[in-house]
Formats: structure tokens, sequence, C-alpha cells
């Protein structure tokens, strides 16, 4: 995993106005991923399953995207 998977986290996070980032990054289609899945890791990450993407930050971006794709490689 790079930064680059991150940033690209991020860009899905802030790709709908004002969306809580689970529902972003569930609407994307992208994950492997059920809803509730996102969620608990957005509060395991944030400690909030209401987060923005405009209050989350780098560090917990990355923090995202490494068990985002843990939880890939494990569910494949």
């Amino acid at each position: 995993r790079s930064g680059a998977d991150a940033v690209y986290i991020g860009g899905k996070a802030f790709s709908a106005r004002r969306k809580k980032v689970a529902n972003s990054l569930y609407n994307t289609g992208l994950y492997d991923l059920s809803k509730t899945e996102i969620e608990e890791i957005i509060t395991l990450v944030t400690g909030n399953i209401n987060s923005r993407a405009e209050e989350i930050s780098i560090k917990q971006y990355a923090n995202i995207s490494n068990i985002i794709y843990e939880k890939i490689s494990i569910n494949k």
C-alpha cells in the first residue's frame, strides 16, 4: 500500500458534498465490503460513524486505506 492509496480513498470520500465518509466510500461500489464494514472502519479510525471528509486527517485516511485493503485481501 502506498500514499497514493490513501489519496485515492480521500478523493472518493470528498466525491459527494457534505456526505458522510462511510456513505461516500460505500456508494463508489469499488470495495468488496458491506456498508456496515465500512462504517466499522470509519468508527474504528475516527471514533465517529458520522465523520465527514473534511473532518478526517491525512493520517486517518492512510489508516482507513490500510484497513480497507487488508479486509479486501482477506475476503479474496
